[in-house]
């Protein structure tokens, strides 16, 4: 009979482990760092960043979630160039979530996927029920990271302050793509932080995504987004993208160029005659400069894209509408329309004014029709003779009259 006893005590025993791990469903001996970027005047969004780091495998165990932007990203390293990044943003049915590992080839610049990476989703987390979806105005993001310690040099376990990026898409833009390598708008929120890895080493049977530290605010005492800011400093303020400088300027010098500049040079040219010669030189060398000008912009902003645009007649409305500016498209459309309105009625009107007229031998006389008239009937009476080039301008004249 003892060892019936002994296996129902060990039963119950097992029952109580497993009811208290239902309870607290919790390993605190998943170590993690997190980092939280809290709202502020100037940012309205709220950023979370964990990690777990699993140094006999390579995998990292990470949290991320964001007011619902068109992406969030993270980056480990201190600038953009040569970073391996996480991304996520919404699925196709724009309830999911789908993510990527990127890195950026150049400064600035859309970071380009990394096929080779794997990432795996994590969705049986008790405390993360909603885990890989993004709805109510919130994306939430939980996954594995296979053996990217390895992909990450800089990445060092042991250090007390690694530096990372962090990164936010426009609100106003909607991304929802199954495509990892979807095409991705400029942030509209960036920042950098500092986190202390030493908290964020994990053994293999502790492999998971840290929990919540400061859970609550649920019934069930867990939360998807309820991490407090740990191990983990904020490196200078949170920055509020305006777009760059550059692309303001190509589409400012180039819209002046070609639908202002250009079109006047035309005009004086018409208009003024020999002297509108050098003024129409003078005008269209101004136009070339700005074309130089808005050309160098343009190339600076095609670094920050994976994308090139090869249409150039329209290039200007796609411009805009890549930009994030489409809602400029129709005043920019009217704009051109109208000048080049303007220009096209100028030059039909110079061309009518310049057709050849109908031959009126009149006009080679002074006094007009009449005198010519009076000229010719002397000419004949006075029995001169007359030469058959002369012959031949009277006949013509005569067709002329009769017609």
């Amino acid at each position: 009979m003892a060892p019936l006893c002994l296996s129902k005590r060990s039963i119950f025993t097992l029952l109580l482990v497993s009811l208290a791990t239902a309870l607290d469903p919790i390993d605190h001996q998943a170590h993690g760092t997190y980092f939280v970027s809290p709202h502020t005047p100037s940012h309205n969004q709220t950023y979370v960043f964990a990690l777990n780091l699993i140094p006999a495998t390579g995998d990292i165990y990470f949290h991320m979630s964001a007011s619902s932007s068109s992406w969030m990203g993270v980056g480990f390293g201190p600038r953009m160039q040569d970073t391996f990044m996480l991304l996520a943003h919404p699925s196709s049915n724009a309830s999911g979530l789908t993510l990527s590992a990127r890195v950026a080839r150049h400064a600035h610049s859309e970071p380009s996927l990394l096929h080779h990476v794997r990432i795996d989703k994590i969705f049986s987390d008790a405390y993360a029920p909603a885990a890989n979806t993004a709805h109510d105005g919130l994306m939430i993001a939980h996954a594995i990271c296979r053996n990217c310690s390895a992909l990450i040099p800089s990445l060092n376990l042991s250090s007390p302050a690694q530096p990372f990026i962090f990164a936010l898409g426009p609100e106003a833009h909607k991304l929802a793509s199954d495509d990892p390598a979807a095409p991705l708008r400029r942030h509209a929120v960036y920042g950098h932080f500092e986190a202390d890895l030493r908290y964020a080493v994990s053994a293999p049977e502790h492999a998971r995504v840290p929990p919540p530290n400061d859970p609550g605010g649920s019934p069930s005492g867990v939360a998807d987004t309820n991490f407090a800011w740990a191990f983990a400093a904020r490196v200078g303020g949170v920055v509020r993208d305006g777009g760059g400088w550059a692309g303001t300027a190509h589409g400012v010098v180039m819209s002046l160029a070609f639908a202002l500049v250009f079109p006047a040079g035309v005009v004086v040219k018409r208009v003024l005659g020999r002297l509108g010669f050098w003024v129409h030189v003078g005008v269209q060398g101004v136009g070339l400069v700005l074309v130089l000008l808005g050309l160098g912009a343009g190339v600076v902003v095609s670094r920050e894209y994976n994308r090139v645009v090869v249409v150039g007649l329209v290039n200007g409305g796609l411009g805009l509408d890549f930009a994030g500016k489409g809602r400029y498209t129709v005043a920019y459309g009217v704009f051109v329309g109208v000048i080049g309105a303007v220009v096209l009625a100028f030059l039909v009107l110079q061309v009518f004014r310049r057709r050849p007229k109908a031959y009126k031998p009149e006009q080679e006389w002074p006094g007009g029709r009449r005198a010519a008239d009076e000229d010719r009937r002397s000419f004949l009476a006075a029995d001169t003779p007359v030469s058959a080039h002369e012959m031949t301008w009277m006949k013509k004249n005569d067709a002329v009259r009769e017609g």
